[in-house]
């Protein structure tokens, strides 16, 4: 991302450094991808001839994009402000987005709920978001007709028995393993995690852990192309569960911003942020088998890139 949150255009494979495992690899090629599938056709073209055009080649994909708003609801003074503030914000950018777009939302209270499928109804989705999460949850979502759905893959009891936000985000990560394509998680939230003391002779200071849950969480999100935004309600200018959110976002590929300090415009960001991204084939590495580092970098251009730090191969 470039000035403003803005994705930088017209990148090519000069542009990039990749380096898997601290070793420099060789870039094959380079996409900007909006996922809309209808305007997949020129990206493909772009590749070299061989290549998959990746999920625009399977059928049975929807148009636009695929968005979840998961919140962490608390009525805590310090979160309530913050979180309501933020859903008003959420209702402008749920009535922005595409025709072709489709938004679910979730919300964990002291369980994970989901409140709504994936929709197009932009409208209905906005004037219902603040109904959906401040008041209690009905009975169970029922599965969208045709593709995609999250509610078809969602385990209800799972999601009542998770006490947790790492069992709340295994739950969630586990539905849209299910479903194809790239989708991006939008968390409004305070953060996770359980904080213990640590004592270094005369000092002593906090170290936030997360439950075991997480790891399986963050291998399936990266399986199933889920980016996680996380945007901070917390009236603070740093807390110690921010540091759960961080890690979210930076193991996924998406980003952490404290609405504190952008008290507006979070969203919007966001909403620049998921205007597009690069997808980038390389050589594979003569490597065994298993997780390896990946760091990519912008040769001689500004901006800041967004990708996760791992890959499985």
């Amino acid at each position: 991302l470039g000035g403003g949150g803005w994705p930088v255009a017209g990148l090519q494979s000069d542009d990039f450094d990749v380096q898997v495992d601290d070793r420099p690899v060789r870039i094959e090629y380079v996409r900007w991808t909006t996922e809309s599938v209808a305007s997949r056709g020129g990206e493909r073209a772009a590749a070299p001839s061989g290549t998959r055009g990746g999920d625009a080649d399977r059928p049975g994909l929807p148009k636009g994009r695929l968005i979840v708003l998961l919140v962490q609801k608390d009525l805590e003074a310090s979160r309530i402000e913050g979180l309501l503030r933020m859903l008003s914000e959420a209702r402008a950018f749920v009535s922005g987005l595409d025709a072709d777009d489709q938004v679910a939302i979730a919300v964990f209270t002291s369980h994970l709920e989901l409140r709504t499928d994936f929709t197009r109804d932009r409208a209905g989705t906005a004037e219902a978001l603040e109904r959906l999460v401040l008041f209690p949850g009905g009975a169970g979502v029922q599965p969208a007709s045709g593709t995609p759905s999250l509610a078809r893959g969602f385990d209800r009891d799972a999601g009542r028995e998770a006490a947790s936000m790492e069992q709340a985000l295994l739950v969630l990560a586990r539905a849209l393993d299910e479903v194809p394509g790239s989708k991006s998680l939008i968390l409004l939230g305070h953060g996770f995690g359980r904080t213990s003391a640590i004592t270094l002779g005369p000092l002593a200071a906090w170290s936030v852990g997360v439950e075991r849950e997480y790891g399986e969480a963050a291998r399936l999100f990266a399986r199933g192309r889920v980016t996680v935004f996380c945007l901070d309600v917390t009236r603070a200018a740093s807390h110690t569960l921010e540091s759960a959110l961080r890690r979210v976002a930076s193991d996924t590929g998406g980003f952490y911003l404290s609405t504190d300090e952008f008290p507006t415009g979070a969203m919007a960001r966001v909403a620049r942020a998921l205007a597009g991204h690069y997808e980038l084939s390389f050589e594979k590495p003569d490597l065994p088998r298993g997780e390896h580092r990946i760091r990519i970098r912008l040769r001689g251009r500004q901006g800041t890139v967004f990708a996760r730090p791992t890959y499985i191969g």
